[in-house]
C-alpha cells in the first residue's frame, strides 16, 4: 500500500484517534508541565491536519511532530527502571507494526484499507497511553509524577 498523498478520503478511525492525541495534553495541562503541551499539541494538529487532508506537507510536519514526541517520551521515562520495558513494549510494537508492516505490506500498510487503519489506530492509542503514562508513573511527585503521592 502506497502512502495515501491526495485524493483519498480520510479515514474516520483514524481521525478520531488522532483527535484522542490532545488527552495527554490535558494531563500534562494540570500538570503544569507546559513544554509537554507544546509538543503533544503540536503533534496532534500535525496528527490531524494530515489524517484529514493527506498533503504532503501536513505528511512531513506529522513526521517532525511524531518524532519529537516520541525522543520526549524518551527523555521522560529514561531514568525508569520501566524504560526497558516500555522501549520493547511500546516502541518496539510501533516499530514493528509500521516500519516492518512498511517493508513487507501488512500491518498499517496492509491492502486492505480497514486492516492498514485499525493498526494505525492501534499505534495512535498505544503511543496515547505511553505518553500519559509516562508523565504519570515515571516523574517525581514535584515534577508531576503520582510515585511519591503513594509512598507518602
Amino acid at each position: 500500500m502506497q502512502l495515501k498523498i491526495g485524493g483519498e478520503p480520510p479515514s474516520e478511525l483514524l481521525l478520531f484517534t488522532s483527535r484522542l492525541i490532545f488527552v495527554p495534553a490535558i494531563v500534562a495541562f494540570f500538570l503544569n508541565r507546559w513544554g509537554d503541551v507544546f509538543i503533544i499539541c503540536f503533534q496532534a494538529v500535525c496528527a490531524n491536519w494530515f489524517h484529514s487532508s493527506h498533503t504532503l506537507s501536513a505528511f512531513y510536519a506529522d513526521q517532525v511532530g511524531m518524532y519529537l514526541l516520541a525522543f520526549h517520551t524518551l527523555l521522560l521515562a529514561i531514568t525508569s527502571i520501566w524504560t526497558p520495558f516500555l522501549f520493547v513494549l511500546g516502541f518496539g510494537y510501533m516499530l514493528v507494526v509500521y516500519s516492518y508492516g512498511q517493508c513487507n505490506s501488512c500491518f498499517c500498510f496492509d491492502s486492505d484499507p480497514v486492516i492498514a487503519d485499525r493498526y494505525h489506530a492501534s499505534i495512535h492509542i498505544l503511543g496515547i497511553a505511553i505518553y500519559a503514562s509516562s508523565m504519570l508513573f515515571f516523574l517525581p511527585m514535584e515534577a508531576g509524577g503520582i510515585f511519591e503521592l503513594i509512598a507518602w
